[in-house]
């Protein structure tokens, strides 16, 4: 570790760490996979100066309750989180504009997350079996969301989509059990299939008077209520 970067793998699997980690103040990067499988911090204190954290930084550290992400965030990579069991909460930086493919995937602890209007894009897996999450909001800024994004969070009660989305991906809310109902704009253009495939609870809410030509035949896998029409 320098004054500036805390390297690649650096610390991954490290025994000789304290619960709670302060990450210097002049540190801008943290590298892939620096804190991996670091299993019993619990807290971790960011600098003000942090602007990169990369692939896997903190993926599998289970006992991590808390971290704080500042605002000088720009670039947070992917699987950056997967597998925090224990981390409650998330609020993603103001600067970031991407949520990388599985980042928070299997935060099975996770119950809250604050999502930024300038968020444009949502990759594959980002909140996949995140399952105490109840209600998301997408933020105005995204018009896709990939595949399995927020599949199994089997928690989730309530989703709003703006009517910046034009696309939903193959399975994006696959096993989502408890959502009651979700309201599709006019401007989706294309749903994959099985988008809501065990969704068992869900009535579909859509502003289309029908079946746009590009939503996949079997985007509706389970035959859940469509209300068509609805504004």
């Amino acid at each position: 570790m320098d004054g500036f970067l805390i390297y690649d793998g650096v610390l991954s699997g490290y025994l000789g760490l304290d619960r709670q980690i302060i990450v210097p103040d002049d540190v801008h990067t943290i590298g892939q996979e620096a804190f991996l499988d670091i299993t019993y911090i619990t807290s971790i204190e960011l600098p003000n100066s942090l602007s990169m954290i990369y692939d896997y930084a903190f993926a599998s550290c289970k006992r991590l309750e808390a971290i704080s992400l500042p605002d000088s965030v720009m670039f947070i990579g992917s699987h950056a989180f997967e597998g925090c069991l224990s981390l409650k909460k998330i609020e993603i930086p103001v600067f970031v504009t991407q949520l990388q493919e599985n980042t928070f995937e299997g935060c099975s602890g996770l119950e809250y997350v604050k999502l930024h209007d300038g968020i444009n894009t949502i990759e594959s897996n980002v909140f996949c079996g995140c399952s105490k999450i109840k209600e998301l909001t997408i933020p105005r800024g995204v018009s896709e969301i990939s595949e399995s994004a927020f599949c199994g969070m089997t928690g989730l009660e309530s989703v709003t989509l703006h009517d910046s989305i034009v696309s939903i991906g193959e399975n994006a809310f696959f096993g989502c059990v408890r959502l009651k109902e979700i309201f599709i704009p006019l401007s989706v253009e294309k749903i994959g299939m099985g988008a809501f495939a065990f969704c068992n609870n869900c009535t579909i809410y859509a502003e289309a008077t029908e079946k746009p030509d590009g939503w996949d035949e079997d985007w509706n896998l389970d035959g859940l209520p469509v209300v068509w029409g609805k504004r």
